[in-house]
């Protein structure tokens, strides 16, 4: 009756433990998916157990949710125990999949050498390469998303293993999830493995590659934008009429039939804008939205795709109107509609820093870039109503225009940051931000603020705002002409600064009065 009861009880944790990690797999929150590991390492021997016997593995998302959960278990068992399990694994090619997921788990997640488990061979590389395609095409067609995870495991290999499937992916064919790794491939930073992409992109007779073409021409730097560009020329010519395409995509980055629309918001104070692409259908369908979050030096610093209803989005307007919506936190975010071509552009700017920076977008936006490059406006489209330039204040009403400019609702929230204020109130006001000045304001922050201030003018411009953005662009040039403690913008700036900071410290201080009293 006891090894009985032992057997059920056993057989009953490990239903337990499949359904947790059923659970976490389905996960695309980090927060949530982190706690979710967690409790699933709570369970100790047993989820230590478990994670052995899911090792044999081809699944690039199983493995990046072992590796979660491996990051909460006991590091003295588990590095043992997955080298053991790796030199006692089956006949290939159950020994090769159980090798590469204790490989992946401990030198991505556990930030342990590998060097003993890749001597022990992993089978014909140009064999495994091709197994490697056939896993990662089986895990696409049941979650497109696997590819992020294909990817980032890829990272931790050795430098020549995408240049391995690279010279693999012929031989699996033109469906559109080896379309999708080859536009991945053609936008990471070896020069080679980019190029390489490109020209099996542009020997691929079929839509779908010309598809992919054209959103790397928009998104490439100049040199391999111009490479993407002729190919993408050469698949069109080669492309007969009628042809069909082998398979449709049904990944989330590729979304036809959908009328596109851009809502921008301001720039904030630390040089940060969204720039929101959103594509809608007729029906009740939930729209595609692809969120980015840009910065005026380093370019784009975010990009998220979602699935949203029409029910939280602003009603369709014409470029220029201007959209109040309820955030997360219960406060409203000031939108601007904007055309098509204009959030594009705003892109192209972002991209334009990575490319002097020869830094890489972030992987999200270089997955979902099709929802940008191969949008469709909606019908009744209309373009930006602004001029391209900002015309200029008189001399007489600057200093004015300037010295308002932060009460301009477009403005909420810019403020010093205050992280650095050690004064109680007692050192006049002018002196301390005189100090604030020329202490924290260098160059570098001086040149963010007068970006910041330039896109803020052509945004106000945009929002049919002329006066407000002959405003902004005066204090642009001024914030770079002059010191920063002769600047009249960021004098204010300052102040609004020490007012807010001086409030919260008060703030605090009445906190324990409150609650003594209340005692």
């Amino acid at each position: 009756m006891v090894a009985e009861s032992k057997v059920l009880t056993g057989l009953m944790e490990r239903r337990t433990l499949e359904a947790e990690f059923a659970r976490l797999t389905a996960l695309t929150d980090p927060t949530e998916q982190e706690q979710q590991a967690a409790a699933i390492a709570g369970r100790g021997h047993a989820a230590l157990t478990f994670l052995l016997s899911l090792l044999d593995t081809d699944d690039p998302l199983v493995r990046g949710r072992l590796g979660l959960v491996a990051q909460h278990l006991p590091r003295a068992e588990l590095v043992p125990a997955l080298r053991g399990a790796a030199n006692r694994a089956p006949a290939r090619p159950a020994a090769d999949r159980v090798r590469i997921s204790a490989a992946i788990i401990l030198e991505r997640f556990l930030a342990e050498p590998v060097d003993d488990l890749v001597a022990a061979g992993m089978g014909d590389p140009d064999q495994v390469a091709r197994q490697s395609l056939r896993e990662l095409m089986r895990a696409m067609q049941h979650e497109p998303l696997a590819l992020l995870e294909y990817l980032a495991q890829l990272a931790q290999q050795p430098a020549d293993a995408p240049h391995l499937l690279l010279q693999a992916i012929p031989a699996s064919g033109d469906g559109w999830q080896m379309i999708a790794l080859l536009r991945m491939f053609a936008q990471e930073r070896d020069p080679a493995l980019a190029r390489g992409a490109l020209e099996q992109l542009s020997r691929t007779r079929s839509r779908a590659a010309a598809q992919a073409l054209t959103c790397l021409a928009a998104t490439l730097p100049p040199p391999l934008a111009a490479l993407a560009e002729r190919g993408r020329r050469k698949v069109q010519m080669g492309i007969g009429p009628g042809r069909g395409e082998p398979e449709l995509d049904p990944a989330p980055w590729h979304a036809p039939g959908r009328a596109w629309r851009v809502l921008a918001s301001p720039v904030d104070g630390a040089g940060s804008q969204l720039i929101w692409f959103v594509g809608q259908l007729a029906d009740d369908e939930p729209a595609a939205s692809l969120s980015l979050i840009t910065d005026v030096t380093g370019g784009l610093r975010f990009a998220g795709f979602q699935r949203i209803a029409e029910a939280e989005l602003p009603s369709p307007a014409a470029a220029g109107a201007r959209h109040r919506i309820r955030v997360a936190n219960s406060s409203e975010a000031l939108l601007l509609e904007v055309s098509l071509e204009t959030g594009r552009q705003l892109v192209r700017e972002a991209l334009a820093l990575h490319w002097a920076q020869d830094t890489l977008p972030p992987v999200e936006y270089r997955l979902f870039n099709p929802l940008i490059w191969l949008a469709e406006p909606p019908s009744a489209a209309q373009p930006d109503g602004a001029a391209a330039d900002t015309a200029r204040i008189a001399p007489a009403a600057e200093r004015t225009a300037i010295a308002g400019l932060l009460d301009h609702p477009a403005f909420a929230g810019w403020r010093w940051p205050g992280g650095r204020l050690q004064a109680d109130g007692s050192q006049p006001r002018g002196d301390l931000i005189t100090d604030i000045a020329r202490t924290q304001f260098g160059p570098e922050i001086k040149t963010r603020y007068a970006k910041s201030l330039q896109k803020m003018a052509r945004w106000l411009l945009l929002a049919g705002d002329a006066e407000a953005a002959a405003a902004a662009q005066a204090a642009a040039d001024e914030v770079q002409a002059q010191p920063a403690e002769e600047s009249i913008f960021l004098r204010r700036l300052i102040g609004l600064g020490i007012d807010f900071a001086l409030a919260r410290r008060a703030a605090r201080k009445r906190a324990p009065a409150l609650e003594s009293d209340n005692s």
